[in-house]
């Protein structure tokens, strides 16, 4: 109550003497006021603040400390004074708005209306008060003198049928503008999907804008990445394929019968809207190729077609079953239509990682104590499906835009690294900074239906039906898991490494590749995730040994670019095998290439410079590439023999347990590693992964 109290008190003082101070002094509050602003801004995403990592080193470390002690108190004082400043410019401005609203009442509304408005009080009288009779001739002075006259008679059923105006006019245009499109992640998405998608689509197959640059078949939907679904390069004569599925009676197709019921069929199921939305089919086109892609992808997972065309699913026997039914289908679709769609080599679907995006959800507004610190949920982003095991998940198809697909890679993936946001799980400081980064729309983090049961009418939106309710939560930090919207930003704000989503799958090998700007090597990123999937998950991770460290001048130990750890699910799942943790970390030790140490004696804080750097020159680029490599040659040999991941795992172990040249010496490692006894591996499966690891970027992200 005391809280409220002074609360009001001081609300109630900015709005009624704030405009008369900044009136006074306007260069001299305006100044403060804007500086304090942007100065909140950009100290909330410093990396002096206290949401960041601090030194532990010496006489550094002291300097730090006080460093990030005064940073975290001008932050909190830029934003309050920034906060005041917002509500003195609002005041004002709605007593210049009262006043121009009068008179425009007065001179167009009827009398009678006037009348009903001021009732008993004069309405002319009211605009002789505030508006004409205003003496002296200082501009400052004489708005002041209007501003307290306002105040003081401003007839109440005139505010009423103000606010309820803007009331209408701005819930109105919370229907129209897309809470999500209108903020910087449309931009970083943007960003993304040309330097990553785009770069890596043959040029030959791209079609950008000649303005932009930007090819809208760049970026394909999270379920299109689905083992055994068609990609662009399937289809052999797009407008040909096209012009089967949308004219299936055409003479020309008495020749293919089963190619024309097909098409029927597909045409009756409405699999076929995305193409039929084309505006000339009977061109080339990347949306034309993007259509074909998005309605024959929706067939192969229709568990009706195989079961309609029994006598075309022979080839995949067994297959017919499956939950998805993709391989009976796809082969139901090559057969009919192998004209104009490329047959698919070998016997089995083309094997494709299965990519798990990891995200969260922000609980800054969450009443479950146990979780003040931390503020978020794990949130994951798969082909098959999306949302957190304490809430539900979604099918990838539907979530996020039911008619569009469901969520795109794209999108995923900004989501994934939108760091810089209003809420940011436990590195949200303050309501005061959430507050100010809303306003200045610092807001890369995306907005998406609850994939538990408070979405269940909500999960298929692309966005919020009108942006009121969620921007308010947002810029007050109210965001929760209990509304019919959440908020997802950066995976870092939970937890950096994606190692919590892998151990929730009981995954038996896990590779985690540390990349985090972690010059004293303390192993922040590897300590969260270690204790929330202990805490959460009741799952242990053991290190035997730690033989990554900070290279000293006088350090005689051979540092190594890995270590093991034991993944205990036998804590939880009882008789199973332990699963293994090998930990990547990229360091400097002086054997590195030539051009490699030549760029870390340059640049010291190689190769762990902050992501603050989002445009690599040349050497950079290629330093950290090189770095990769020769970790990775490390680890598994620098010759070209094909290994399985079984064969590299070996060769890892052995050189952690090698002291022949000063390795590090750990009898606990050598113990379990003789009587563990490893899960089988799908050999063929693994071999073309671990060659591709062999070429690993090692980058900021």
């Amino acid at each position: 109550m005391l809280i409220v109290i002074l609360g009001w008190i001081i609300f109630t003082v900015l709005v009624i003497f704030g405009p008369l101070v900044l009136l006074s002094a306007p260069a001299a509050v305006a100044s403060l006021g804007g500086i304090s602003g942007i100065l909140a801004t950009l100290a909330g995403r410093s990396a002096q603040t206290p949401g960041a990592p601090q030194e532990s080193r010496g006489d550094r470390s002291e300097k730090r400390g006080v460093l990030s002690f005064l940073m975290g108190k001008i932050l909190v004082l830029a934003a309050v004074l920034f906060i005041a400043f917002l509500l003195i410019t609002l005041a004002l401005a709605t007593t210049g708005i009262l006043q121009i609203l009068a008179k425009a009442s007065s001179a167009y509304l009827p009398q009678s209306t006037s009348l009903y408005l001021t009732h008993a009080k004069g309405f002319q009288s009211y605009l002789q008060c505030v508006y004409f009779n205003v003496p002296g001739a200082d501009y400052f002075a004489r708005t002041s003198l209007a501003h307290m006259r306002v105040l003081h008679a401003t007839p109440v059923k005139f505010l009423y049928w103000v606010a309820f105006s803007f009331l209408i006019v701005g819930g109105g245009l919370s229907l129209l503008m897309n809470l999500n499109i209108f903020s910087l992640h449309a931009a970083y998405r943007s960003r993304l999907i040309r330097a990553f998608l785009g770069a890596s689509r043959p040029e030959q197959q791209r079609k950008p804008n000649p303005f932009t640059g930007f090819d809208p078949a760049d970026n394909i939907n999270m379920h299109e990445l689905r083992p055994g679904l068609f990609d662009e390069d399937d289809f052999l004569d797009s407008v040909g394929l096209a012009q089967v599925l949308l004219h299936p009676d055409a003479p020309e197709l008495n020749d293919y019968p089963d190619a024309a019921a097909v098409s029927r069929y597909l045409a009756r199921q409405n699999l076929l809207n995305s193409l039929k939305s084309v505006p000339d089919p009977s061109c080339y086109s990347p949306r034309l190729v993007a259509a074909l892609r998005r309605d024959l992808n929706a067939a192969l997972q229709d568990s009706e077609l195989s079961r309609e065309f029994p006598n075309l699913a022979t080839t995949q026997e067994g297959s017919a079953q499956s939950r998805l039914h993709i391989s009976s289908n796809r082969a139901i679709l090559q057969k009919v239509f192998s004209k104009w769609i490329e047959a698919q080599s070998g016997s089995e679907p083309y094997y494709r990682l299965l990519p798990v995006i990891n995200t969260t959800l922000n609980l800054v507004g969450g009443d479950n104590l146990a979780w003040q610190q931390r503020k978020a949920e794990p949130f994951s982003v798969t082909p098959l499906h999306a949302g957190c095991f304490r809430l539900g998940y979604r099918d990838a198809r539907f979530y996020g835009g039911r008619d569009t697909g469901g969520i795109s890679i794209g999108t995923a993936a900004a989501i994934s690294g939108a760091a810089a946001s209003s809420n940011m799980g436990y590195y949200t400081t303050s309501p005061v900074l959430s507050l100010v980064l809303t306003f200045f729309n610092v807001r890369l983090g995306w907005w998406l239906g609850n994939p538990g049961t408070a979405g269940r009418y909500t999960y298929y939106q692309r966005a919020p039906n009108s942006s009121v309710k969620p921007i308010i939560d947002e810029a007050l930090g109210l965001t929760d898991d209990e509304n019919k919207y959440v908020y997802l930003t950066d995976g870092g704000h939970f937890e950096n490494l994606g190692l919590y989503e892998m151990v929730l799958r009981r995954c038996h090998v896990i590779i985690v590749s540390d990349a985090a700007a972690d010059g004293h090597y303390r192993f922040g990123d590897l300590g969260n995730a270690i204790r929330k999937v202990r805490i959460d998950l009741g799952i242990p991770i053991e290190f035997t040994a730690m033989p990554i460290f900070r290279p000293e001048p006088k350090e005689t130990r051979k540092g190594m670019y890995w270590a093991l750890g034991r993944i205990k699910y036998k804590c939880i799942d009882g008789n199973v095998d332990d699963g293994l943790l090998i930990y990547i970390k990229p360091a400097i030790y002086g054997k590195e290439p030539g051009d490699v140490m030549e760029y870390g004696k340059t640049h010291p804080e190689f190769p762990h410079q902050s992501t603050a750097d989002q445009f690599f020159d040349e050497p950079q680029f290629e330093s950290y590439r090189v770095l990769g490599s020769h970790v990775m040659d490390q680890m598994c040999g620098d010759g070209n023999d094909e290994l399985t991941l079984d064969d590299a795992i070996e060769r890892a172990v052995h050189k952690l347990l090698d002291t022949a040249d000063g390795g590090p010496a750990d009898p606990q490692l050598r113990e379990w590693w003789e009587e563990r006894q490893p899960p089988p591996v799908h050999r063929r499966h693994w071999l073309a992964v671990w060659n591709g690891m062999k070429r690993v970027l090692i980058s900021n992200e």
